[in-house]
């Protein structure tokens, strides 16, 4: 089935259980490739305020600098686009808290300098400067975007107004993960706090009895549909970035973006032991919602968040929903599910939906009209 900008709304199912419009949910919001400074993000940003009276944290998933991260854009960029966000709301809402991945053009002025024995730390000293400047230091280093002690990948813990734990996030750089383009790039000190990690967490959850939302953020995606690749300014990335994948059993040209063979390998039975909810993504600039795989995971595409979009095209990847618009995700998450929104940056509704920890490899149920309301707000 072809994917195309009419794709917009969920698969069809089942008669979604309604929840108390008064029950308590924590807000977040998901999205990545924004930090152009373009009218379209800032459209985005204002599409955003809506929801700034609850609305606690950002996940946002790289590229948060354009084009090759340097300083001296973080305002244009990111600080005054977000500006409503990073301080005390209009009726006294505490600030939103981001929480940020590097994508690839946040290092583009960077190398990655291993140590001596080959390791990567897992904080600025992983990369080194290169011709046309690095500044993923200062960006570790900038409160506003959220890095935990200035650590290029982490965890987030998400709680709601009780303090309940609803959700561990894990923030991954995929830049020095293996793929296609540097097969080289193991970067074993970030896998094995990963897997160390979702190890802990199930080992609390034996303990504790408390089952919370997993959810895996990073630049590159580890499922996503193909997509045409574009010349920035033109509508998408630069030849540099384009990497040769697979598509199928066919070998695609550098004309196409789609998932990589070797951070899938990496990255998947990884998830699948950890038992991880969703992972969320963003590098191709438009918005894909898969299937769940054949494990339960959930993977989200969304590019969306400033920068030129473009298309995603016919692949094997069983896209439930998906188009080339500028959007974010809004989610609204409790104990007991996982629901939500994806809203254009004209305020419209282009996808929504809700699952369980039960739900497995189901499709996605559609919100009811009254949960729709609630989640997406209209």
């Amino acid at each position: 089935m072809a994917v195309a900008a009419a794709l917009l709304l969920t698969t069809a199912g089942a008669v979604a259980q309604e929840r108390p419009a008064t029950e308590d949910g924590l807000r977040i919001a998901i999205f990545g490739d924004s930090g152009a400074g373009t009218p379209d993000q800032k459209a985005v940003a204002r599409q955003m305020r809506r929801f700034r009276s609850d609305l606690r944290h950002v996940l946002l998933l790289g590229d948060n600098v354009y084009f090759t991260g340097q300083a001296k854009r973080f305002r244009a960029a990111f600080h005054d686009v977000y500006a409503p966000f990073l301080s005390a709301g209009p009726n006294g809402e505490p600030p939103v808290r981001f929480h940020s991945a590097l994508g690839n053009h946040d290092v583009k002025g960077c190398e990655v300098s291993p140590d001596s024995e080959g390791r990567l730390a897992p904080d600025r000293d992983a990369y080194s400067w290169r011709a046309e400047g690095c500044d993923v230091e200062e960006q570790l280093a900038d409160p506003a975007f959220g890095y935990a002690e200035g650590r290029r990948y982490y965890t987030v813990d998400l709680q709601d107004a009780e303090g309940r734990l609803l959700a561990e996030v894990y923030v991954l750089d995929a830049g020095t993960l293996p793929s296609e383009k540097h097969p080289d790039r193991l970067d074993p000190g970030q896998l094995a706090w990963l897997r160390e990690s979702l190890q802990a967490s199930h080992a609390r959850e034996a303990q504790t009895g408390l089952d919370p939302w997993r959810i895996v953020t990073l630049h590159r995606p580890i499922r996503t549909p193909s997509a045409k690749g574009y010349v920035f300014g033109k509508g998408g990335h630069d030849e540099e970035d384009v990497l040769i994948q697979t598509l199928g059993s066919a070998l695609v040209g550098p004309e196409m973006l789609g998932p990589d063979p070797k951070l899938q390998a990496e990255m998947r039975p990884m998830l699948e032991k950890g038992h991880v909810d969703v992972a969320f993504a963003g590098h191709n600039h438009f918005y894909a919602r898969l299937l769940p795989d054949e494990f339960g995971v959930r993977h989200f595409v969304s590019g969306g968040g400033g920068i030129a979009v473009y298309e995603p095209v016919k692949s094997s990847a069983p896209v439930a929903s998906g188009g080339g618009f500028h959007h974010f995700v809004t989610a609204v998450l409790t104990p007991e599910r996982f629901e939500y929104c994806v809203i254009d940056s004209l305020g419209r509704i282009r996808d929504h939906g809700w699952w369980t920890h039960a739900s497995g490899t189901a499709p996605d149920e559609p919100l009811s009209d009254a949960d729709r309301r609630r989640v997406c707000g209209r």
